[in-house]
């Protein structure tokens, strides 16, 4: 992917004033899983990706984009986040069997977004490269 392209794939994303975990725009062949208890899951393929976003039932958002985890934090108040370090594993902070030993570090942390809610951790997951099998090699 060229530089451009990246620049651009980056602009739909990442608007200002608004939160990537917010910004998935909605398409008619995104497939959506909703559960009973009001959890759902979407998945977004694209030319170079597969992204997710989910809220689960405990109202926290996660979402993937470009290798990295956003996760979503309840508002737990400052003594809790004065507890999360970056480097530290995402399965120290928040338990949950989708990351729990897989290594996956916090390599930043965003503002609340509205103030209401908690931090967002950002994760580096990395990210696996896939041909699709109609796709040109």
């Amino acid at each position: 992917m060229s530089r451009e392209e990246v620049h651009d794939h980056l602009q739909s994303f990442y608007l200002g004033g608004m939160t990537p975990t917010e910004l998935m725009s909605r398409y008619a062949d995104d497939l959506r899983f909703e559960h009973r208890d009001g959890s759902y899951l979407v998945m977004q393929v694209r030319e170079h990706s597969l992204d997710l976003y989910a809220r689960m039932a405990d109202d926290r958002v996660i979402a993937t984009r470009f290798g990295e985890l956003r996760v979503e934090l309840d508002d737990d108040g400052p003594e809790r986040l004065s507890e999360i370090r970056f480097g530290q594993m995402i399965e120290e902070v928040v338990d949950h069997e989708l990351w729990r030993g897989r290594g996956w570090r916090i390599v930043e942390m965003e503002d609340a977004f509205p103030p209401l809610t908690g931090p967002t951790l950002i994760v580096a997951m990395g990210s696996m490269p896939y041909q699709m099998p109609w796709m040109p090699m």
